[in-house]
């Protein structure tokens, strides 16, 4: 969930974005981000994964990264791409 202390839909007017980056090091193929949320919500976002699919597992040592580029596109609407590097 991308959440600021004000809102991201509060935050950004029509045609801002942010760029988040999350970095986690469970060591577990089995964890790992495949969805996103904006403000607790789960509608009004259209998600593009860069290769064209959601990850469907994590790496199994070392770090994974994720990127998220939010933008709004109109009143709690956004395009968001993402984009996971799996590390060793």
């Amino acid at each position: 969930d991308i959440i600021s202390s004000v809102g991201i839909n509060t935050a950004l007017k029509i045609g801002e974005a942010v760029s988040v980056t999350i970095i986690t090091a469970v060591n577990s193929s089995s964890n790992y981000v495949s969805s996103v949320a904006i403000d607790g919500r789960t509608t009004g976002i259209t998600t593009n994964w860069v290769g064209g699919d959601a990850p469907t597992d994590g790496g199994s040592s070392g770090v994974d990264i994720y990127t998220f580029n939010v933008l709004k596109t109109a009143d709690n609407t956004f395009v968001v791409v993402a984009n996971q590097s799996k590390t060793s």
